[in-house]
Formats: C-alpha cells, structure tokens, sequence
C-alpha cells in the first residue's frame, strides 16, 4: 500500500540488487531508445527507489496544477505565461498522455514478482514529485532555454539531478552524455557541466510560486530564478 507520511522502508542488500538488475534491465532499453518514453517511466520504477534523491517531504499531497494554454494566451507577449502556451501549442497532445503512458508501465506489471517487489517500497511522495517534474518539464525548457535536441534533454536531465537528486535523472544524464559522446559529439560533457552547474546555483524549481511569475517577462523570471546563462 502507498504510504502516505513519512520514509518507505529502504532495501536490504540483496533487493537492492534486484532492483539494481530491474533498473539496468529497463535502462540499456531507454540508452537504445531515448524516445520511447514507457522506458523512462519503466527505469524510474526501479533507480528511484535506489537513489530517491531530496525533496520528499515536500510532496506528501499532489501539487496543484498548472494553468491552461488559453488562461496563459490571454497575458502579455513576452510573458513566460505567453512563451510558455506559445511552446506548449504543437505539444499539447503528446503531453496529455504521459501520465497514461505510467499508469499503463504500473498496470503492465500487476501480479507479478517485479510488482510486488517495487510495492514493498513504494512512497506516494515519490510518485506526487513524479507527477509534478512531468507537468513542469517543458515549463523547464522554456525558463533555461533547454531546446528538444537530444543533448539539450540531457542537459535538462543534469540540470534536474542537480536539484533532486533522482536516480532516473542520473540515468538518464550518464546514458545520454555516453550517446552523445559515441557520435562524438565532444562539446557535450562540458554543456552537460555546465547545466549541473546551473542547477545547483539557481533556485529550485520545483519549489517556484509560478503564478507570481507568468505576467511577468521571460527575461526577468530568469534573472529572478537565478538561472546564469
């Protein structure tokens, strides 16, 4: 069952390799193919519980969620509410089903082995700090300046590791930094420092008041976010 307060048990040595073998498993998938986003979910099942990372005692109810693209079309231009609606228009539908896309990775593994094991460990506060990273993380984009490009999505993910500290971020930021340097892409470990970096100086996203910041100039929610170039 879901614990609702406080820490979910932590493993002994010997579920922490299964879980170790269950998050390798899923995570050479997701390092063959980044874009299939069941295997982000899959691997997150597993890392995150290896490696929870901080913040949770934050998350012991859901967040709220954020504005409609049509509340935000109605603030002015330049505003991170308009840029943001703006990025958000063709990406609209493909969001939409992310929350889908892990409830049908979950339903996949009911009465199984995996499942119960993963069960044993389970933490609502893990599973609200989920749903919030997902439902930020194109407003992510929009406020570093992140592109889509497979490079810059790793540099959101360091960017992100920085501040939480997950499992699945770390995952995702080594996996990507190797593909990256397997196309020898060789400016990409110093763009990947340099989003960590970013992550630890500037405010922490996931704790931002961003109805006090949509009307207000994408340049200047920057500088208030403390998001150096």
């Amino acid at each position: 069952m879901p614990i609702a307060t406080g820490a979910a048990p932590r493993p002994n040595l010997f579920e922490r390799g299964q879980l170790a073998m269950l998050a390798l498993t899923n995570g050479l998938k997701l390092l063959a193919q980044p874009e299939r986003t069941e295997y982000v979910f899959s691997t997150a099942l597993y890392i995150n519980i290896l490696i929870p990372g901080r913040h949770l005692e934050a998350f012991c109810a859901p967040t709220a969620a954020l504005p409609s693209p049509d509340e935000l079309w109605a603030l002015p231009r330049g505003s991170l509410g308009q840029t943001y609606a703006e990025y958000m228009g063709p990406l609209l539908e493909a969001n939409a089903s992310l929350h889908q896309v892990a409830d049908d990775v979950r339903d996949r593994e009911r009465n199984t082995a995996k499942e119960a094991l993963r069960l044993r460990f389970h933490d609502i506060r893990q599973e609200n700090r989920r749903r919030a990273i997902t439902d930020q993380h194109d407003l992510w984009h929009v406020v570093t300046g992140y592109s889509t490009s497979e490079v810059d999505e790793v540099c959101l993910q360091a960017f992100n590791h920085a501040q939480v500290g997950n499992g699945l971020s770390l995952a995702i930021t080594f996996g990507g930094l190797l593909r990256a340097l397997l196309r020898a892409e060789w400016s990409a470990p110093a763009r990947i420092w340099n989003a960590y970096q970013r992550g630890r100086q500037s405010q922490v996203l996931l704790f931002v008041d961003w109805q006090l910041l949509w009307s207000l100039p994408l340049s200047e929610v920057r500088l208030q976010l403390e998001l150096a170039p």
